[in-house]
């Protein structure tokens, strides 16, 4: 049996609620269907760092409820990289970015915050950080095993999924490629680096760049707790939109390309159903 009293989530906008907020997100739906107290620390526009610093700093801070919880944390895609912005004369400010947003107008980031401004005017330059498939995935990765190693050390029950894209990469005539979020296919610009021919000097020299070796992605998914029995929750509502509808946006339509309330309920009947099979039935 589950003995906990609260039910901690974060996550992107998938988890906040977006045009819905808090009161149209899955957390609310869980935390109902658990009989559980719903703390929902997401935030939309939230990184994979950013989701699990929080996560972590919330446990620190709040030892009490952090002791006392059901941890379900949504991963958001991890090509969306945190920038912190400090120009020395106005507080600090926090932005995200994704190689994406370099080959549109951009024309959004102009009226933002100091953070958001900076990354346009910079922007011809800036996509040369922000492009590498591999190390954005590694960070996720590296992520997920800050997550996982906290939560089993301080005993918290948790859970872990993907939100927006599958972060399990997928192998084809020896090569590795990461899903893109609506798709299964073979995209060579999501193919990811896993091959070094000398470990010691790939560990110690840092040359040629970062690599996820085939052992470090069996060893991340091998863990029962990331919950990979159905695809990312995007791809999953967008494909039984088509199979049901033959209409994609059915299950995101009144919350502008997020899960709709009828999409959570759903969602939440799978996690709630996966939750009671690892950890038994909440009091």
């Amino acid at each position: 049996m589950l003995g906990k009293k609260y039910l901690v989530a974060n996550g992107c906008s998938f988890t906040e609620g977006h045009m819905l907020g808090n009161e149209g997100a899955w957390p609310k739906f869980l935390g109902e269907k658990l009989n559980l107290e719903v703390v929902n620390i997401g935030k939309g526009g939230s990184g994979n760092d950013t989701i699990t610093w929080r996560t972590l700093e919330f446990c620190e801070i709040k030892k009490d409820i952090a002791e006392n919880s059901l941890f379900v944390i949504q991963l958001t895609e991890c090509l969306r990289y945190h920038v912190y912005y400090d120009d020395m004369r106005t507080p600090p400010q926090e932005w995200h970015v994704t190689p994406l947003c370099f080959q549109r107008h951009m024309n959004s980031f102009k009226d933002g915050n100091g953070a958001s401004k900076w990354i346009y005017k910079n922007k011809d330059e800036l996509i040369y950080v922000y492009n590498n498939i591999t190390f954005a995935l590694y960070k996720t990765f590296q992520n997920i095993l800050s997550l996982t190693s906290y939560f089993e050390s301080k005993g918290y029950p948790y859970i872990i999924f993907d939100g927006i894209n599958d972060h399990k990469p997928f192998e084809h005539n020896g090569n590795f490629y990461l899903k893109e979020s609506n798709s299964d296919n073979i995209n060579e610009e999501f193919k990811i680096k896993t091959y070094f021919e000398d470990f010691e000097r790939y560990i110690t020299r840092r040359e040629g760049g970062y690599v996820i070796n085939e052992n470090l992605i069996n060893n991340v998914f091998s863990n029962h707790y990331i919950f990979k029995q159905i695809p990312a929750m995007l791809k999953f509502f967008f494909d039984k939109g088509i199979t049901e509808f033959n209409d994609c946006d059915h299950y995101f339509k009144g919350n502008s390309g997020h899960p709709n309330l009828e999409a959570c309920d759903i969602w939440t009947d799978i996690l709630k159903n996966y939750i009671e099979e690892t950890f038994g039935k909440t009091k």
